[in-house]
């Protein structure tokens, strides 16, 4: 093929995006529809509203057919891990997918060790840390109510999507490894786990590999002859497909509502330091393993501009923030307290209390000091990785809608002490694309389709500040 264009629906917590690709000697990437992907309160619960999803995907789909100069040849998509959505015998929705700060969790992580397996365990086992957002602790919330009896597929956000453009059930192994419920060795449904929580692995189908196609777009859609392929399906697994690296010894950031800083490997890494530390191990490509702790990201600027600045563009606050001095202080940025708050002005009064500081008199120093507290988490989990390696890292990439503040790039290459190479943003719209290439026979390796990055989207290097 000379050409090659294809979409990649990309899901966040906080917007959805269908973006066209196109590649010939660059890859070009146009922003085809994008909406706000917000939580829901029903029926005492946050849950995300999947009719309003899916139908302004369909809009979309209907835009890029218009929109695309060449035919569009396949689709895949990526969204956040953990979350899943519960079909009946129909294979209907049996209701709006819960939300992963839904509160329904809380306490879960306590029964889990206490009345099934240790956290250690479960740890060696799936490779994966203790977060209440796991798929495995909304599981267990719902292990003994009725409506679970009734559960004949469970599928991923993205694998969900994928269904409904292409009616073909189907879960795709990264987005299956951040449930919790991964066997880490073998890559298949841990059985153990699975009997714990009456659950059958035939209601979720084997996980599979990314880089295939598995069916033809619906025809209501309009996209003749487009296939529906399978990405990593999770993004953060797409993202690092993006990296323009030049060296292999070089850590990551995907930044956004989440920040998740890591590294990648050919194994899993569940030595105790790893499990003490809050370390999580994800497949991410066939052979890949992200070895990376999540992190508050974004979330903590989202909800102070809420909150404090709600008229303000992200653009227009940057400007304010960076016009206005530091005040020096920090918080601890994962404090659960900041998970979902009410007001995430008052938590970190809170925490400014506790640490014996008065509230900020002017409300952009909450925003100094969110950014300088994510900067010093960084450089934490940088050398925990770096210790779990014992060799350091020759520079960091960021990437990901946060390296649009250049503010948050600059505080973060001061604070771990390496160059930061900082793009491209759209790094899981990137990552998904160029798997959808091979998938699709444009590209015959995923290494080949490597190369397109770096000839197609701009990196900017920062420095650490040199001492005087």
């Amino acid at each position: 093929m000379d050409q090659f264009s294809c979409l990649a629906i990309d899901m966040g917590a906080g917007s959805i995006r269908i973006m066209l690709g196109e590649f010939s000697a660059k890859l070009t990437l146009t922003e085809v529809h994008r909406f706000a992907n917000e939580i829901i309160f029903e029926n005492g619960h946050e849950r995300w509203d999947l009719v309003r999803i899916t139908n302004e995907i369909k809009k979309g789909l209907e835009k890029a057919a218009k929109l695309s100069v060449y035919p569009i040849q396949s689709v895949a998509v990526d969204s956040w891990g953990v979350d899943h959505v519960f079909l009946d015998s129909d294979l209907k929705p049996l209701a709006n997918p819960f939300a992963y700060r839904d509160k329904r969790t809380d306490g879960m992580l306590e029964r889990w060790e206490n009345e099934f397996l240790s956290a250690k365990e479960t740890f060696e086992r799936t490779g994966i840390n203790f977060y209440p957002f796991n798929t495995l602790f909304q599981f267990l919330s719902v292990k003994d109510k009725s409506e679970f009896a009734h559960v004949r597929a469970i599928l991923f956000m993205a694998n969900y999507i994928a269904f409904y453009l292409s009616g073909v059930l189907n879960n795709e192994l990264s987005l299956c490894s951040t449930s919790q419920m991964i066997h880490i060795t073998t890559n298949t449904w841990d059985e153990l786990i699975l009997k714990k929580l009456a659950l059958k692995s035939d209601q979720f189908s084997e996980p599979q590999r990314c880089g295939t196609v598995i069916g033809k777009v619906r025809s209501e859609f309009k996209l003749s002859n487009a296939k529906v392929c399978l990405a990593p399906s999770h993004d953060t697994a797409s993202a690092i497909e993006a990296i323009p690296a030049t060296t292999d010894n070089y850590a990551y950031i995907s930044t956004g509502t989440w920040c998740i800083m890591g590294m990648k490997s050919t194994m899993p890494i569940t030595i105790e330091l790893a499990f003490t530390e809050g370390i999580t191990n994800e497949i991410t490509s066939p052979g890949n393993i992200k070895v990376h702790k999540n992190a508050m990201g974004l979330w903590l600027i989202q909800k102070l501009k809420e909150e404090l600045f709600p008229d303000l563009s992200y653009g227009e606050l940057e400007q304010r923030i960076s016009g206005f001095g530091s005040s020096g202080i920090t918080i601890d940025p994962n404090d659960n307290r900041l998970y979902n708050p009410g007001s995430m002005k008052l938590v970190f009064d809170e925490l400014l209390s506790e640490a014996g500081y008065q509230p900020f008199k002017n409300p952009l120093e909450y925003f100094w000091c969110a950014y300088e507290s994510l900067a010093a988490s960084f450089k934490e989990i940088l050398d925990v990785l770096i210790n779990l390696r014992n060799r350091k890292f020759d520079c960091l990439h960021m990437l990901g809608g946060g390296i649009q503040s250049q503010l948050l790039c600059r505080l973060t290459a001061k604070s771990v002490g390496i160059p930061v190479h900082a793009g491209p943003v759209e790094g899981a719209t990137i990552g998904n694309m160029l798997w959808q290439s091979v998938a699709m026979g444009y590209a015959s390796s995923i290494e080949e389709a490597h190369k397109i990055v770096g000839k197609s989207f701009g990196i900017k290097t920062y420095n650490p500040e040199k001492e005087d």
